[in-house]
């Protein structure tokens, strides 16, 4: 299958986190390669919770976004990162996309602000989760 180059990145990160399990930490308290990802929950824009366990056995794409991001500008604008979510979730990839800014940081946006900006970006993405202590 052919990816653009964004998702090219992404996908190989997806290949990392594979979900088999959650046990990931080694003794020393450190995520190993080639081990699952770490569990975590977030909100979504909507105030639904997603645990990435819900996903456990899928291929998952965390995207993190900043809309104020010139680079994520690039993408959206040109419909770039769209597309590549389009294809990713027609293939079964669940595609979680994270805004991790903190209330009064850059890039901080309420769930009303974010589901605004999801739509005018026609966004693809499964869900836009909101880590709001960044």
């Amino acid at each position: 299958m052919k990816y653009p180059k964004i998702a090219t990145a992404m996908l190989g990160m997806v290949a990392i986190i594979g979900l088999s399990g959650f046990s990931t930490k080694s003794k020393t308290g450190h995520v190993t390669t080639g081990s699952p990802a770490p569990n975590f929950t977030a909100k979504d824009s909507n105030g639904k919770e997603h645990k990435l366990s819900d996903y456990k056995g899928k291929y998952v794409v965390l995207e993190w976004l900043n809309h104020g991001c010139p680079y994520v500008r690039k993408h959206y604008d040109s419909g770039n990162m769209q597309k590549t979510q389009a294809e990713a979730k027609k293939k079964g990839a669940v595609w979680l996309s994270i805004v991790s800014s903190a209330k009064g940081k850059q890039g901080y946006m309420t769930p009303e602000e974010t589901n605004a900006a999801i739509k005018k970006n026609k966004s693809n993405a499964s869900a836009v989760l909101l880590d709001t202590d960044g």
